[in-house]
Protein backbone atom coordinates (compact mmCIF):
# COMPACT_ATOMS: atom_id res chain seq x y z
CA UNK A 1 0.00 0.00 0.00
CA UNK A 2 3.31 2.21 0.36
CA UNK A 3 4.10 2.22 -3.02
CA UNK A 4 0.41 2.54 -4.61
CA UNK A 5 0.11 5.99 -2.06
CA UNK A 6 3.34 6.90 -3.26
CA UNK A 7 2.86 6.87 -6.75
CA UNK A 8 -0.83 8.24 -6.42
CA UNK A 9 0.43 10.92 -4.03
CA UNK A 10 -2.29 9.89 -1.61
CA UNK A 11 -2.02 9.82 2.49
CA UNK A 12 -1.52 6.33 3.45
CA UNK A 13 -3.77 6.01 7.40
CA UNK A 14 -2.24 3.84 9.50
CA UNK A 15 -3.41 0.12 9.17
CA UNK A 16 -5.91 -1.33 11.43
CA UNK A 17 -6.01 -5.05 11.73
CA UNK A 18 -9.31 -6.62 11.04
CA UNK A 19 -9.35 -8.41 14.80
CA UNK A 20 -11.23 -11.83 15.31
CA UNK A 21 -11.25 -12.64 11.58
CA UNK A 22 -8.47 -15.16 11.48
CA UNK A 23 -7.58 -14.75 15.09
CA UNK A 24 -8.22 -13.82 18.35
CA UNK A 25 -5.58 -11.44 19.21
CA UNK A 26 -6.44 -7.51 19.79
CA UNK A 27 -3.18 -6.23 18.29
CA UNK A 28 -2.89 -3.13 17.09
CA UNK A 29 -0.21 -1.92 13.90
CA UNK A 30 1.94 0.02 17.05
CA UNK A 31 1.39 -3.37 19.15
CA UNK A 32 3.56 -5.09 16.65
CA UNK A 33 5.95 -2.66 14.21
CA UNK A 34 7.61 0.67 16.09
CA UNK A 35 5.39 3.02 14.49
CA UNK A 36 7.04 6.15 15.22
CA UNK A 37 9.78 4.58 13.09
CA UNK A 38 7.50 3.44 10.32
CA UNK A 39 6.34 7.32 10.20
CA UNK A 40 9.29 8.70 10.40
CA UNK A 41 11.54 6.07 8.24
CA UNK A 42 8.46 7.09 5.20
CA UNK A 43 8.07 10.51 5.70
CA UNK A 44 10.23 11.97 2.42
CA UNK A 45 7.88 9.76 0.34
CA UNK A 46 4.67 9.97 1.67
CA UNK A 47 2.01 11.28 3.88
CA UNK A 48 1.35 9.19 7.05
CA UNK A 49 -1.36 9.63 9.45
CA UNK A 50 -2.53 7.86 12.37
CA UNK A 51 -6.55 8.25 11.34
CA UNK A 52 -8.93 9.43 9.32
CA UNK A 53 -9.44 13.52 9.83
CA UNK A 54 -12.56 14.49 11.54
CA UNK A 55 -14.38 15.08 8.15
CA UNK A 56 -13.83 11.96 6.41
CA UNK A 57 -14.37 10.21 9.95
CA UNK A 58 -17.66 11.57 9.93
CA UNK A 59 -18.63 10.98 6.44
CA UNK A 60 -17.29 7.13 6.62
CA UNK A 61 -19.85 6.37 9.90
CA UNK A 62 -22.26 8.24 7.67
CA UNK A 63 -21.29 6.26 3.90
CA UNK A 64 -18.95 3.46 4.43
CA UNK A 65 -15.92 3.89 2.00
CA UNK A 66 -15.73 1.93 -1.19
CA UNK A 67 -13.65 -1.57 -0.25
CA UNK A 68 -11.08 -2.98 -2.22
CA UNK A 69 -8.44 -6.20 -1.66
CA UNK A 70 -5.35 -5.39 -3.02
CA UNK A 71 -4.05 -7.25 -6.24
CA UNK A 72 -0.15 -8.28 -5.41
CA UNK A 73 0.70 -8.18 -8.81
CA UNK A 74 -1.54 -5.48 -10.37
CA UNK A 75 0.19 -2.64 -12.48
CA UNK A 76 -0.29 1.00 -11.41
CA UNK A 77 -2.22 1.11 -13.99
CA UNK A 78 -4.52 -0.81 -12.61
CA UNK A 79 -4.89 1.62 -9.55
CA UNK A 80 -5.02 4.62 -11.34
CA UNK A 81 -7.98 2.95 -13.25
CA UNK A 82 -9.63 0.68 -10.50
CA UNK A 83 -9.15 2.82 -7.11
CA UNK A 84 -8.68 6.52 -8.33
CA UNK A 85 -12.01 6.77 -9.58
CA UNK A 86 -13.10 5.47 -6.43
CA UNK A 87 -11.03 7.66 -3.84
CA UNK A 88 -11.90 10.61 -5.86
CA UNK A 89 -15.63 10.05 -5.92
CA UNK A 90 -15.48 9.18 -1.68
CA UNK A 91 -12.26 10.40 -0.44
CA UNK A 92 -11.33 7.33 0.67
CA UNK A 93 -10.82 3.77 -0.14
CA UNK A 94 -10.33 0.70 2.27
CA UNK A 95 -7.86 -2.39 1.32
CA UNK A 96 -9.29 -5.17 3.12
CA UNK A 97 -8.28 -9.31 2.46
Amino acid sequence: MVVIARYMNLTLIVPLFDNGTYWNDNSTFADIFDLNHFITSLRDEIRISQELPPDLKIKEESEPPYSMVPIRYATLRYYYQRALPRIQKRGVLRFSE
